[in-house]
């Protein structure tokens, strides 16, 4: 087994998107804990403040094939490659 963890975050609906997030984390791995939601501004660029969080998962997936979890995760929310 392996604890990772992962940072969450959206500008784009952030609320609902975290919470779609976190629902697919639960459903796909063994989720320990889930630290506070922070509002923070976009850096860098023009655009909505960022809500971000950090979660701690245990799994016995290999880094590639959590990955590839995220990215089903990406496409479950319909985030756009490169957005």
């Amino acid at each position: 087994m392996a604890i990772v963890y992962l940072g969450l975050g959206s500008n784009n609906d952030p609320e609902d998107n975290l919470r779609l997030g976190m629902r697919e984390l639960q459903r796909r791995f063994d989720v320990w804990s889930v630290s506070y939601v922070y509002r923070n501004k976009a850096l860098g660029f023009s655009g909505a403040d960022f809500l971000n969080a950090v979660a701690c998962i245990e799994t016995t997936c290999s880094p590639l094939e959590v990955c590839r979890v995220l990215d089903d995760i990406h496409d479950v929310a319909g985030r756009i490659r490169g957005s």
